[in-house]
């Protein structure tokens, strides 16, 4: 998304503003809406030739949404509030600072009030929560909820020294695997191929998540799993674990019906 030209109005202030960190630099740009509860979406970039006593930045205008009320007031707060398409939660990613270029993503088409950022599946990277606006005599979402938007952008890279390690000896395989709680993120090994069906042996970390649609079996050989069960009306949490239907050594694979193709642990890794 090419940014939009600077265009002056008669105002000081931000209603709000957070500054972000690119390579090794802490403040390498803040991000504001301007002024306070209005409809200005702008980027500060400072100059590369600044020194600490002197920063200076540029202002770029990446979104203008709708215009004020009769107030004075525009729809923007943490996000945008009103009616559809100023109801939803963009995700604004860096492209080129020095011209003040950034892409731009629709996340979200709920309402919300405040946004906060956290790694709230324990996979390394970092998503979001919102809750929504439902102020009585200002404004009143249809459905007032506090949801999480797990981020599944980025493309993590797997650690250099495996975890799982699988040895042949004579006739078995057989696989070390870390201790538990002590699996740092998601590794599977693929350890051989029957009629076009892969089997593998994943390791889930603590508080973690992976990917599993409805093509995927699981026989879980330690601890427990646990996903939104979406093959029935009820939408029930299911609690899987090693011992559950099936007893240990035998082949019983369970085949997975989750609403968001992910499973998840606790307190305790899965194997």
């Amino acid at each position: 998304m090419v940014s939009k030209k600077i265009f002056h109005r008669q105002y000081t202030g931000s209603g709000g503003i957070d500054a972000e960190r690119v390579g090794n630099d802490p403040l390498a740009y803040m991000a504001a809406i301007e002024p306070f509860h209005d409809n200005v979406i702008s980027v500060y970039v400072k100059s590369t030739k600044n020194s600490l006593k002197t920063i200076q930045g540029k202002r770029y205008i990446l979104d203008v949404y709708g215009y004020p009320n009769e107030n004075g007031e525009g729809p923007a707060h943490y996000i945008v509030c009103g009616p559809s398409p100023n109801k939803d939660v963009y995700f604004y990613k860096t492209n080129d600072l020095t011209h003040g270029l950034f892409a731009k993503w629709k996340v979200s088409d709920d309402a919300a009030a405040r946004i906060a950022i956290a790694d709230f599946d324990y996979d390394n990277v970092l998503s979001f929560a919102t809750i929504s606006y439902s102020v009585p005599g200002y404004y009143r979402s249809a459905n007032p909820t506090i949801n999480v938007f797990y981020n599944r952008l980025t493309q993590r890279k797997l650690r250099t020294n495996k975890e799982i390690q699988g040895i042949k000896q004579n006739h078995d395989l057989l696989f070390k695997v870390p201790r538990p709680n002590q699996a740092l993120k998601h590794q599977t090994v693929a350890f051989i191929t029957i009629n076009g069906i892969i089997l593998s042996l994943d390791i889930v970390p603590p508080y973690s998540s992976r990917h599993a649609n409805n093509t995927t079996y699981i026989k879980v050989l330690s601890s427990r799993i646990m996903w939104i069960d979406s093959s029935t009306e009820l939408h029930q949490l299911v609690n899987h674990s090693c011992a559950f239907l099936c007893k240990k050594k035998s082949i019983s694979p369970l085949a997975i019906h989750s609403d968001n193709n992910r499973i998840k642990t606790g307190s305790e890794e899965a194997l």
